[in-house]
């Protein structure tokens, strides 16, 4: 005997081809929903890194770099000399004067006293 087709019947293969369909579309919709939302969020924060100010920390970066270009005389602690009678330590320290010379010309100075020292001596 043949079963016929009622007209109350499902059509099974029909609903399991648009489920999975469906899925399918839901999952590429949030994973794309995903992918824009974070690159978005990544520029966002670019955008913000770009725009921000530090202005304690520029300020006193510009202090040092102007600390760093000029000459001057400067007087530093230097730990006074022992009298080389023992192993004691000395607290003692006097006030020296030192010549202050702009970054720049100090390395000069340094390559050039180092290059010296590196090149055999005939």
């Amino acid at each position: 005997m043949a079963t016929k087709n009622r007209y109350d019947d499902l059509n099974t293969g029909a609903i399991a081809f648009a489920t999975v369909v469906s899925c399918i579309v839901l999952v590429l919709t949030i994973l794309s929903v995903r992918a824009l939302t974070t690159a978005w969020v990544e520029s966002e924060e670019e955008r913000k890194m770009a725009q921000a100010s530090y202005t304690a920390a520029d300020d006193e970066i510009s202090e040092q770099r102007a600390r760093l270009v000029g000459y001057g005389v400067r007087e530093v602690e230097v730990a006074a000399p022992t009298s080389g009678a023992g192993d004691e330590e000395s607290t003692e320290t006097t006030l020296e004067k030192r010549i202050k010379i702009p970054l720049d010309q100090a390395k000069d100075l340094l390559m050039d006293e180092l290059g010296a020292a590196a090149e055999p001596s005939a």
